[in-house]
Formats: C-alpha cells, structure tokens, sequence
C-alpha cells in the first residue's frame, strides 16, 4: 500500500459523535421502552415538585387568621377611630434607627403606648416595643 492509499482511506473514515450514536439508540426503542421512559421522566419531575413545594414557607400572617378576618369589622372601627390622628404621627429612620414622634395633644392623653412593628411576610420578624 502505498502512502496515496493509506491518506485516501484515512479521508473515508468518519468520526460519529457520541450523540449521534447515543441517538440512534434511543431511535431503535419501542413503543413499551418509551411509556416507560415517558413515565420515569414524569414521576421524578413529580417528587422533585413535591419536595421543592414542601420546602416552602407556608405560614399564615398570625396565627387566629380566621378569627380576625371574621372580626374585620372591629378593624375598620378602630381605622376610623384613629383616623384623627393621622398626621400626629411620623416615623422616621435616622441611620437605621426608627424614631417615632408624636405629637403633644396624644402624649398627654395616653399613659403608655406600644409600637407593633408587624411584617406581613415573615411573622417571625414581628415585635411590639
């Protein structure tokens, strides 16, 4: 053989990727091999939601949701009671520090008072000063 016949065979060679191979062996599947991929497939895609949704934070905002939602009426009381003092009342953030002021009229007619910070994403964040 010479050296002409030994370049012309290497130029008929073909390299076949491995995906081309890998293809043509999943297109010789049947019909059965491919519902029971098919359902593989669908199950781990279920049990991977399942725990996705299961690591989820599903808290309510309080814990007597109910109750207050049937007792909203109380609510809008206490919104139009207090509807007054609307511009009593300013917080401000000074460097990360919320300050609240109040204006003299509710100081003098309030012997406590408490602040209800209350976040309604996360209730772990809430707290009452």
């Amino acid at each position: 053989m010479t050296e002409r016949e030994r370049e012309g065979e290497r130029e008929n060679v073909k390299i076949i990727p491995f995906f081309v191979i890998y293809l043509k062996q999943i297109m010789k599947l049947n019909w059965g091999y491919s519902i029971i991929l098919f359902f593989v497939v669908f199950i781990s895609l279920m049990v991977a939601f399942i725990i996705f949704s299961l690591k989820q934070n599903n808290d309510l905002v309080t814990d007597e949701y109910y109750e207050k939602g049937a007792d909203y009426t109380h609510q809008m009381e206490i919104d139009g009671r207090s509807a007054i003092f609307k511009d009593s009342i300013r917080l401000l953030d000074q460097n990360g520090v919320i300050v609240a002021k109040f204006a003299k009229s509710i100081l003098q007619r309030a012997d406590t008072m408490h602040i209800y910070f209350y976040r309604p994403s996360n209730k772990k964040l809430d707290f009452r000063d």
